[in-house]
């Protein structure tokens, strides 16, 4: 059984660090990366006395895995690539977890892995054989040697650009979102100067009001049309129009009806036409309703005229 190794203050923090540069993520995965965390963190907090003791069944929910089996697959990719140490446990006993550094990566110095300028300041605790001490000036800075970035740090992918700046990234990504379009409010658009009475606009704050409710808001354009058409009726017979339309609960403009009868310029059909004769005969029109009755045909004309002089004659 491997025993724990000696840690140096911070070691966690470095360690988190070099999973950053190394860029662990994209060879492990996420869920592996957190794993590692979760047990350096653990580390960290019993002071580095003693290796990180869990049950798989403890580790896997803390670590956001849903089965023992996705734990076990993670906890081997992490073991064949040198970042972590594992004893299984047995039947009371809990495994034993601490992380490692893999030697490639141990003397990789503990710097930023950003993109600003190196003013670093002191180095961590956890690794005082990087940078001699006697090399750092008063100000706490870096010698220049140590400045340069380190060859072995591999480069992210997707490789960043580096003529991107903070201030481009942000109006891309600002104008990733589209502006929300402002909501059109009917009560608000000028109404015309020949609607412009009390009772005409408070029959048009009803019209909204009511359209809202029957889940059919008016639109811009539409609120147009309809005013250019009030417009032309006058606000007596628009009033009338708006109040019936809501009174009957429709969606669409409509005037009250003047009588139930044809409009101007509407024809009879040929079955009211002869139910209104029916009807004329049935009642015993006058002699004004003859236009109804059925004219003699020839033929019944001629016999009767036969009949006539027959008459006559006798």
């Amino acid at each position: 059984m491997s025993s724990y190794p000696k840690r140096g203050k911070y070691f966690a923090h470095r360690f988190i660090r070099l999973l950053t540069k190394t860029a662990a993520a994209q060879d492990l995965g996420a869920a592996v990366c957190w794993l590692l965390a979760v047990i350096a963190m653990q580390e960290d907090s019993k002071r580095y006395t003693e290796p990180a003791k869990w049950y798989l069944e403890q580790l896997a929910p803390l670590c956001g895995m849903s089965s023992k089996q996705s734990l076990i697959t993670a906890i081997n990719k992490a073991k064949e690539a040198g970042w972590l140490e594992y004893t299984p446990g047995g039947k009371g006993v809990p495994g034993r977890f601490w992380v490692t550094i893999p030697p490639t990566f141990e003397e990789l110095p503990d710097f930023a892995c950003d993109e600003s300028i190196p003013n670093i300041g002191t180095e961590t605790v956890c690794s005082p054989n990087i940078i001699p001490q006697v090399e750092r000036n008063l100000t706490g800075s870096l010698p220049e040697a140590y400045r340069k970035p380190c060859a072995s740090i591999p480069t992210p992918f997707p490789k960043p650009n580096p003529k991107e700046t903070d201030a481009t990234i942000a109006a891309s990504l600002s104008g990733c979102e589209k502006p929300k379009a402002k909501k059109f409010d009917p009560k608000a658009i000028a109404i015309p100067l020949a609607l412009q009475v009390d009772s005409f606009k408070r029959a048009w704050i009803d019209w909204c009001d009511h359209r809202c409710e029957i889940k059919h808001s008016l639109k811009e354009k539409q609120a147009e049309k309809q005013l250019e058409q009030f417009e032309q009726w006058g606000f007596a017979r628009s009033v009338a129009a708006i109040n019936h339309t809501i009174t009957k609960g429709w969606q669409g403009i409509r005037e009250p009806d003047v009588a139930a009868r044809p409009s101007l310029g509407q024809q009879l059909t040929k079955g009211q036409q002869l139910a209104a004769q029916v009807e004329a005969m049935r009642n015993g029109l006058s002699d004004d309703s003859t236009q109804w009755r059925r004219q003699p045909t020839k033929g019944e004309q001629f016999a009767a005229e036969l009949e006539a002089m027959k008459a006559g004659l006798s």
